[in-house]
Parts: C-alpha cells; sequence; structure tokens
C-alpha cells in the first residue's frame, strides 16, 4: 500500500504531497511473506528506505516536562481524560510517556 503512494522514501528524497485515504488503509489487504526468501527480498529492496509519517503525526499533543509534579500529572489525567501523556526533556526531545496505569500504580504503592 505504502510503496505505490510514494511513502517509502530513500535518504533526502521529497517527501509526496498526496496522502492514503483512511478508507483505502482500512480495505488494503496486508502483505503476506510466503517463505523466508520472499521476506528477504522484501526487506533487502526497502533496506534503505525511510516512511514518512508526517502526514499523520498529531503534532498538537498534550506534554509535561520531566520534572513536572506527579499531582499535576494526576490532575491533567482527571480533568482532561487522558490515556496518554508525552514527557519532555529540558532540551525538548522525548524523555518518556506517563500512562494512567503507571499512576494508578505510584498510587497503589504511596498507600502500601
Amino acid at each position: 500500500l505504502g510503496e505505490p503512494h510514494g511513502l517509502f522514501l530513500s535518504e533526502g528524497e521529497e517527501a509526496p504531497a498526496k496522502h492514503i485515504s483512511w478508507s483505502m488503509m482500512t480495505s488494503a489487504q496486508p502483505f503476506m511473506c510466503k517463505t523466508p526468501l520472499e521476506y528477504q527480498d522484501l526487506v533487502a529492496d526497502h533496506m534503505d528506505k525511510v516512511i514518512h509519517l508526517t502526514p499523520y503525526i498529531n503534532r498538537s499533543c498534550l506534554f509535561v516536562l520531566k520534572y513536572t509534579s506527579v499531582y499535576v500529572c494526576y490532575q491533567m489525567f482527571r480533568q482532561l481524560g487522558l490515556r496518554h501523556l508525552a514527557v519532555l526533556g529540558m532540551d525538548g526531545c522525548l524523555a518518556g510517556i506517563i500512562t494512567r496505569k503507571d499512576l494508578i500504580l505510584a498510587e497503589e504503592g504511596q498507600q502500601d
């Protein structure tokens, strides 16, 4: 599905302007390798390629900084109904992800 639409790019290639529609993604059949040799050929053909996912990424996600208190994270989860929350370091790079389960386990640990 990605190859006919130009999603597999070589290093430094310009990204395509067109996008794959949701209906096309959900109706496409996955490629199945029948033999290990087919799999090796597929991997060898695409080893130097990257997948251009920028059109599908939500760049306006919520995040907290690395030193944000657990209380503030908990309030964000409760008030906004979050399931995941990105944690950024002081340089702006992803340092981790907090999940709802992480907060529940932290709360249970404090009660023991």
